[in-house]
């Protein structure tokens, strides 16, 4: 079973209508399809918060009670073949009562039969739907997962959400996808969230603080994300925090500098072991991590250069190895352009450079 607070809490929904937290979660769904459930068709997820259960009842399309627990049920559609069941359990300590329910939501509380309940979610031929649409799912998203799957191997991003809608495609217009849009929400983890979208959708999303208020204002979903900022430019301020914990992280000394003439710093970490770290920081799209040997031969370099336009996911890229004369080997970074984000692909990097220098 989801447990289900902790994801409002992620996404700041606490002030979101039931129907527009079902719209969310149903989106997110398909990256927690591979959680255990009872029925393929079925996704249980339960909350401690009797307040947004009764929220989450209002819009549903059937409230029972099962086994101590009050269930809110969404029924499936065809864009979305699968059945959202929202429990809370109200014999808990300090629980709100099954009384106290009826009394808020109007209306008589029956208990469903058990038998009754298998056979619908037992349904062969809306499985088979489901499959079917996962599959679909599965071969139109395979970048969207891919690049997911780099970000948390390369990156301090811990749980990836990949946004859809039906029909397949863009997720604002279901047309032509071409390009994709993302964003990254910092809570106890860092979550990496990423949807397809067409040009003019891409241009539209530019223009807002981030891809979240964009969904949120497109849909009109009430959602509260005043706290939620993605800035592009690396303030002054940061610089100072990023050098103290690079500097924790790695064990190594540390110097900054400013270029004013390129509004660019640069900081340089050195190991016990001799090697360099330099860090060129721009923006968030124009930056570089360079490691070298002790005696200043450049050993493998990230950056953001539009120079190998064949890699996966452009611009950001590593080269794995470097020297003068051969043909680059490189590959996607799968980094962001913020130091404290890509700090495992940079450890990576020295790792690699102190085994070989043993």
């Amino acid at each position: 079973m989801i447990k289900i607070d902790e994801l409002i809490a992620h996404y700041n929904l606490h002030g979101s209508s039931g129907k527009d937290i079902d719209f969310i979660l149903k989106l997110l769904l398909f990256t927690l399809k591979d959680s255990q459930r009872d029925y393929k068709i079925v996704f249980n997820m339960i909350t401690q918060n009797p307040f947004l259960w009764q929220k989450l009842a209002v819009h549903a399309n059937n409230i029972f009670e099962k086994e101590d627990m009050l269930i809110a049920e969404y029924e499936p559609c065809s864009e979305y073949p699968f059945y959202r069941v929202y429990s809370y359990n109200y014999k808990e300590t300090g629980a709100l009562s099954l009384e106290a329910f009826s009394s808020l939501l109007k209306k008589e509380i029956k208990t469903e039969d058990s038998q009754k309940l298998y056979y619908r979610y037992n349904n062969s031929k809306l499985t088979h739907k489901y499959i079917d649409w996962e599959e679909a799912l599965n071969n139109q998203f395979a970048p969207l997962i891919d690049i997911s799957n780099g970000r948390i191997d390369n990156t301090k991003i811990k749980q990836t959400i990949i946004l859809h809608r039906q029909p397949l495609g863009c997720v604002v217009c279901g047309g032509n996808a071409t390009s994709y849009i993302s964003t990254i929400l910092m809570y106890k983890d860092a979550i990496f969230i990423i949807a397809n979208t067409c040009d003019k959708h891409q241009e539209l999303a530019k223009e807002n603080p981030c891809f979240l208020h964009f969904l949120s204002n497109l849909f009109q979903m009430g959602i509260n994300l005043s706290d939620i900022v993605m800035k592009e430019k690396i303030e002054h301020e940061v610089i100072e925090l990023i050098e103290q914990e690079i500097k924790e992280e790695l064990n190594c000394s540390s110097k900054s500098i400013y270029i004013q003439s390129k509004n660019e710093y640069v900081l340089t970490f050195e190991r016990i072991s001799g090697i360099k770290i330099i860090f060129r920081l721009h923006t968030l799209m124009d930056y570089g991590y360079m490691v070298n040997k002790p005696n200043g031969e450049a050993f493998q370099r990230i950056d953001s250069a539009p120079d190998h336009k064949n890699i996966k996911f452009f611009p950001d890229h590593l080269h794995r190895t470097i020297q003068k004369g051969k043909k680059p080997d490189v590959e996607s970074s799968y980094t962001f352009g913020f130091p404290l984000l890509d700090l495992p692909a940079i450890k990576k990097m020295v790792i690699k450079l102190e085994k070989d220098l043993l």
